[in-house]
């Protein structure tokens, strides 16, 4: 083996090495960030789901007594009413008292429109409480009792007024006794109707908070599923490029060894055979030459001791200055 093929494995040795090395430093490295990773992960997802689980809990009992608080009041509510239409018509069986035509006339104008407003609530309530509704269906009934309730309210200001008119003249009187407990009535049921529709308004923000607080922790499960796919992806790759690489090594090691022993010195070419005739001239050519060197000697010899040449040693002795030229 040469000294530059040597060297040339020496070299080559030498940067595998380096390469061997700065891989196990990569994947020292890669150990490490993946650990932290995986510590981080974990402890993330042990404190989302504690914290998930925690306002699941807070939800639901708030959930809880809201529900409760609305069963109650509508329970209240549905009583309000049915003693408020017993009172009513207990006022209807009574003698209506004198007073001004006009004046009557408008108060009984504004109690009937008063009542009539009462029963479109109740009637809002009952399609609420024995309605599967939506919960924009629900906000937009609750929003026309509450206009209900302020169209009833200024109406009720007014016929107190007109009331107070004749008040001296219907004090004593069992009339006056149930107009006075059905506007006392009215009011409760009033205070109930707010207290109903606030304990809707925090059960369906209390829902809408926690629906979007549920999507999100969908969305960390999706961002988790497609981590642990793209890892377990990459794992596999792995594991694909060590199988193949054992065997892209096997057979290239195998097709080396193939391709060295293989290996066969070039083949000499058979030396062409001269013919006869071509055999001589080429001994004859060698001779001339042999006889002109020697005739060539002689010449320089009697050159050299002074001699005189004849014309054909003088032309050896030329040629063979113009040689050496």
């Amino acid at each position: 083996m040469k000294i530059k093929e040597v060297d040339e494995i020496a070299n080559l040795m030498m940067k595998l090495r380096e390469n061997i090395n700065e891989f196990h430093f990569s994947q020292d490295q890669i150990q490490k960030n993946l650990e932290r990773l995986i510590n981080f992960l974990e402890k993330s997802e042990k404190e989302i789901y504690t914290a998930f689980f925690k306002a699941k809990l807070a939800y639901k009992k708030k959930n809880q007594y809201s529900s409760r608080k609305i069963q109650k009041y509508r329970e209240q509510k549905k009583v309000g009413h049915q003693l408020l239409d017993d009172l009513v018509k207990e006022k209807a069986n009574l003698s209506k008292p004198k007073l001004e035509p006009n004046l009557l006339r408008t108060i009984e104008d504004l109690r009937s429109s008063i009542q009539e407003i009462n029963y479109k609530i109740r009637a809002f309530d009952k399609q609420i409480q024995d309605t599967n509704l939506e919960i924009s269906e629900e906000n937009s009934i609750i929003e026309t009792i509450e206009k209900l309730h302020k169209e009833k309210d200024l109406k009720s200001k007014r016929l107190m007024q007109l009331e107070q008119t004749t008040t001296k003249k219907l004090e004593n009187s069992e009339y006056h006794t149930i107009q006075n407990l059905i506007e006392i009535l009215g009011e409760r049921i009033n205070d109930i109707d707010a207290n109903l529709v606030q304990f809707l308004y925090n059960r369906r923000s209390n829902h809408k908070d926690f629906l979007n607080l549920y999507r999100s922790i969908k969305n960390y499960e999706v961002v988790k599923l497609n981590f642990e796919r793209n890892f377990d992806l990459q794992i596999n790759f792995f594991k694909h490029y060590r199988n193949t690489f054992n065997l892209i090594r096997d057979y290239d090691k195998q097709k080396l060894l193939n391709e060295i022993y293989s290996t066969k010195p070039p083949k000499k070419h058979p030396k062409k055979k001269l013919s006869k005739k071509v055999r001589l001239i080429i001994k004859k050519k060698k001779l001339l030459k042999k006889l002109k060197d020697e005739k060539l000697k002689e010449a320089l010899k009697k050159k050299k001791s002074g001699e005189k040449l004849d014309f054909y040693e003088l032309k050896l002795i030329m040629d063979q200055l113009k040689k050496e030229k």
